[in-house]
């Protein structure tokens, strides 16, 4: 495995969490790109922005990841899998735990 750099990302402020009145349930977001992909990025859970889309990497740290790969001549987005350790937002603040893992 080569490490070609580190991604950093951040994310917004928790506001689907905010509202003590409204039950929610985070979405599972499942890894997306070509199965025989010779690149698989893991991030380490999605962030608020995935969890309303759906999908892994569409918040700041999927745009961050469109600049990495642009910037540094890797493949494209849709070249690579991109997935999550954690499959469910549970908010910034959250401490997962074994059992969350996917």
């Amino acid at each position: 495995m080569h490490v070609v750099g580190k991604l950093v990302g951040s994310f917004g402020m928790d506001t689907a969490h905010t509202n003590k009145n409204m039950p929610y349930q985070p979405k599972r977001i499942h890894g997306e790109g070509p199965a025989n992909s010779r690149i698989m990025l893991v991030g380490s859970q999605p962030g608020f922005e995935e969890d309303r889309a759906g999908r892994p990497f569409v918040g700041k740290t999927g745009q961050e990841l469109e600049r990495f790969l642009d910037g540094n001549r890797l493949p494209t987005r849709s070249q690579i899998f991109v997935t999550n350790l954690y499959r469910e937002y549970r908010g910034q603040d959250y401490t997962h735990t074994g059992q969350d893992l996917a």
